[in-house]
């Protein structure tokens, strides 16, 4: 009855955790400009289309980063 008990709640969080991961939103950081935009029409609306889901991207982000 134990082993039953902690497979249930397990999956329980298990179940919890992965449902708030589906939840968020993707962010994706590119590096800006025609490659930036070509990845866009290509790859990330698509993608916002498929899935249902909002896509962010943001550009050079790693640069503010590093000049922080």
């Amino acid at each position: 009855m134990k082993i039953l008990k902690a497979s249930l709640l397990a999956c329980t969080i298990a179940f919890f955790g992965i449902s708030n991961a589906i939840a968020r939103d993707l962010t994706v950081v590119s590096w800006g400009g025609n490659f930036q935009d070509a990845q866009r029409v290509i790859h990330f609306k698509p993608y916002a289309e498929m899935s249902g889901k909002p896509l962010l991207d943001e550009r050079g982000g790693w640069l503010r980063c590093i000049a922080s």
